[in-house]
């Protein structure tokens, strides 16, 4: 309507569920960012249905404020907000999401610091982290931690990473979300996946890491219980699953897995493939995945055109 003097616009939808009222937040969060980014005016078009008001309502209800913070340039600091929530959060989660391996190698000594000092960090296996560590410094199954039926919640969850492949940890963060969410991300989109982000870092991954690397936090001792207690119950349900048994799919994956060659690079097709890959331990190979592809043509063509690229043994 109002053409080139709003940078973006929205139009909301009339919310008839709880799903609803968080995708009119969502757009809203988003057009306040991008005005915060681009200093300029923005519009919300509210469409209302009659009646219109009918002073039924005591108060208005509260509603999410995203804070964004702009780390671009590099010269990102922890605001004086993140810096207590920080300070107190007792049991924090570090999820990392897909990732090429030239950018894990960048993420993966502050990820380990942030280990050492009793964050739990979870990265599934297109995260491309390293995971030989004894005793492990890492979850690279979040399903594991959900089987034991005693997954926590975060007080934090910081997010950074593309895809995430657990459909089952979306839903329990959605339903049992954290108090607070960061979500890093040099592009600075809404990336909103468990409908609770509260604080958007508009950054590299490697800088909100390095600077909460160098921060001090006066509860440890709580986020080493935590720490521990998600590892020992991530260890039980992978015991109890050594897949040896009759012959199945899983029985011809984890053969595969053992034949594999150390230059090899994987691609790893979606659907069920993607998902019980992720099912056994970690290992060397680079692992990638187009998780924007379906069916068998999309991952074969996908697999040929990095292979052209890297010119690296590949395997689908």
């Amino acid at each position: 309507v109002f053409g080139q003097l709003s940078v973006k616009s929205v139009t909301l939808p009339e919310p008839d569920s709880d799903e609803d009222l968080w995708h009119c937040n969502r757009l809203i969060n988003e057009v306040l960012i991008e005005m915060l980014k681009i200093k300029r005016p923005v519009h919300v078009n509210v469409p209302i249905a009659e009646p219109l008001f009918d002073f039924s309502a005591d108060r208005l209800p509260e509603a999410r404020l995203m804070q964004w913070t702009n780390g671009s340039d590099g010269k990102f600091q922890l605001s004086a907000d993140m810096r207590q929530i920080w300070e107190r959060a007792e049991r924090v989660l570090i999820l990392v999401g897909q990732m090429l391996p030239s950018e894990m190698a960048v993420c993966a000594p502050l990820l380990s610091q942030l280990a050492e000092t009793h964050c739990l960090v979870c990265a599934e296996h297109l995260s491309n982290i390293q995971t030989a560590d004894e005793p492990p410094r890492y979850v690279c199954n979040c399903d594991e931690m959900l089987h034991a039926h005693a997954f926590d919640a975060p007080d934090l969850l910081i997010t950074l990473g593309g895809h995430i492949v657990s459909k089952s940890l979306k839903q329990h963060l959605r339903e049992n979300p954290p108090v607070w969410h960061w979500h890093v991300s040099l592009q600075g989109d809404v990336a909103d996946l468990f409908m609770c982000c509260t604080h958007l870092v508009e950054a590299l991954p490697q800088t909100l890491l390095a600077a909460l690397s160098r921060q001090d936090s006066a509860v440890i001792g709580k986020r080493k219980e935590y720490q521990q207690t998600m590892f020992a119950k991530s260890a039980w349900v992978r015991e109890k699953e050594s897949w040896g048994g009759d012959f199945c799919d899983l029985t011809v994956l984890k053969t595969v897995r053992q034949r594999l060659q150390s230059l090899w690079h994987i691609q790893v097709a979606n659907s069920s493939m993607v998902r019980n890959w992720q099912l056994f331990d970690g290992m060397p190979n680079p692992v990638h995945g187009n998780r924007g592809v379906n069916g068998i043509e999309g991952s074969v063509s996908a697999a040929v055109g990095y292979w052209v690229g890297c010119e690296e043994p590949t395997l689908l």
